[in-house]
């Protein structure tokens, strides 16, 4: 096995116990279904053109009602790659 297949299994199988929490959690009524959009990729985001920042998501075929925490997730690990 390469090194870097090492490192991330070894990742997993460390982390692998977390994987059930947040569906726990809204099985448990603890966290609620909201509209998030499912693909927060750099080119899905709108732009101010005037200061750069972002106004919204766009590519809204893949709107569902999901955990927020998903999105959240994906953004964290654009900004990590």
């Amino acid at each position: 096995m390469l090194p870097e297949n090492a490192y991330c299994a070894d990742f997993i199988a460390q982390y692998q116990h977390f994987t059930a929490d947040l569906e726990t959690a809204k099985q448990q009524g603890l966290l609620k279904l909201r509209v998030i959009h499912g693909d927060p990729k750099l080119n899905n985001f709108l732009f101010d053109k005037r200061n750069g920042t972002v106004i919204s998501l766009i590519d809204l075929d893949t709107v569902k009602p999901a955990l927020v925490h998903y999105d959240i997730g994906d953004c964290f690990t654009l900004l990590l790659s």
